[in-house]
């Protein structure tokens, strides 16, 4: 496998990883307010996954067939993230709700 090949397989395995956490995201050393901040980090990154999720779609919609299919690729790609950081999001939101 190329290094390039190698590099890609990489990157689709973690960012496919249901439990990858972020930089600086310890569920072993978490209080309320640090719950409620993780809470708000991926309500963010949720935002961003779909917006990026419906313009990607409103431009398969509009390009040739061969593009639409490869940005169809990417919006899978996309959904699979998008479930990945809200999943996140509702652990987080339930240790706000369980009190730590």
């Amino acid at each position: 496998m190329s290094d390039d090949s190698e590099r890609a397989a990489e990157i689709i395995r973690r960012a496919a990883d249901p439990d990858r956490r972020l930089p600086g995201e310890d569920p072993e050393r978490s209080d309320a307010e640090d719950a409620r901040h993780w809470v708000h980090v991926y309500d963010e990154l949720l935002h961003f996954k779909h917006e990026a999720i419906d313009l990607a779609e409103q431009n398969a919609r509009e390009l040739p067939e061969p593009a639409g299919v490869e940005i169809g690729m990417d919006v899978e790609v996309m959904r699979i993230q998008a479930e990945r950081l809200h999943k996140r999001a509702q652990y987080w939101r339930s240790r706000v709700e369980g009190g730590s």
